[in-house]
């Protein structure tokens, strides 16, 4: 057998240089950067489904999670064998009364101040 029959054979029959997850990067990409953009009352949630092999659910878990921290949305992914759906949501905000008390804390001390107890 000739030296590049033999190294076209090796690629051919090599394992794929990028795991599988990536097979759906651009499709986590697009759900969320849909919801990043879009109208909280056009958009609320988007779904990417799909499946990945076992040996590449961690990764595929960490890529999931940092699309959805570059675009300010939440991931949550569901596992049934080995398919998978990845549930992307806006992060809930905080009411804006937080925002002028300092944060849940300060909106918390707020109610607790207002709160009154009846005897």
């Amino acid at each position: 057998m000739n030296t590049l029959l033999a190294n076209q054979l090796g690629e051919l029959l090599a394992p794929p240089v990028h795991p599988r997850d990536v097979l759906y990067e651009s499709q986590m990409r697009v759900a969320a950067g849909t919801l990043q953009q879009a109208s909280v009352d056009v958009v609320t949630a988007t779904t990417v489904v799909g499946i990945v092999g076992a040996e590449d659910r961690a990764a595929f878990e960490a890529l999931a999670h940092r699309i959805a921290d570059e675009c300010g949305v939440e991931a949550r992914i569901r596992w049934r064998d080995q398919s998978f759906s990845v549930r992307f949501n806006r992060q809930p905000a905080l009411p804006e009364a937080a925002l002028r008390h300092g944060g849940a804390k300060g909106l918390l001390q707020g109610l607790l101040s207002n709160l009154h107890v009846g005897r």
